[in-house]
C-alpha cells in the first residue's frame, strides 16, 4: 500500500554496528533478570543489620514470594503470544483489548499474591 520495508538488516551493518543493535536489544531484559537477585541482595543487606531472627526468615520468606512470582510467568508469554497475534492481523482495537484483558488479569493475580502473603505469610515462616 504506502508502507516502506526497510532493507538493510543487520548483515548488512558493521560488527560494531550489529554489537550495538543487539545490545540495545538485549539490554532491557537483562536488567529484568538482574532485579531478583538484586532485590534479595538489598533485602538481606538491610534486615542483616538488625536480628539473626529477621535474616533467618528472610530466606524462606525470599524463596515464597519469588515462587509465587514465578507462577505468575504465564502472564508474559500470554501477553506476547496474543499481542502479537494481533498486530500480525494489524488490528489495533484487538491489540488494546487483548492488553487491557491482561493487564487486569495481572492486577488480579497481583493482587491475590498480596493477599496470599498478607494473611498466609506467617505460615510459611514457621516452617
Amino acid at each position: 500500500m504506502g508502507m516502506e520495508v526497510k532493507t538493510e538488516g543487520l548483515e548488512n551493518q558493521s560488527m560494531w554496528n550489529q554489537m550495538k543493535e543487539i545490545v540495545k536489544f538485549t539490554a532491557p531484559a537483562t536488567g529484568l533478570w538482574i532485579c531478583g537477585p538484586l532485590k534479595s541482595l538489598i533485602d538481606t543487606a538491610v534486615i542483616g543489620q538488625g536480628s539473626s531472627i529477621e535474616l533467618a526468615a528472610l530466606g524462606p520468606a525470599t524463596v515464597v514470594c519469588d515462587y509465587l512470582t514465578y507462577v505468575f510467568m504465564f502472564l508474559s508469554i500470554a501477553t506476547s503470544n496474543m499481542v502479537a497475534t494481533s498486530l500480525a492481523k494489524q488490528d489495533k482495537n484487538e491489540v488494546q483489548h487483548q492488553i487491557s484483558v491482561l493487564l487486569f488479569i495481572g492486577l488480579t493475580c497481583g493482587l491475590l499474591m498480596f493477599l496470599f502473603t498478607r494473611f498466609c505469610g506467617s505460615w510459611g515462616t514457621n516452617w
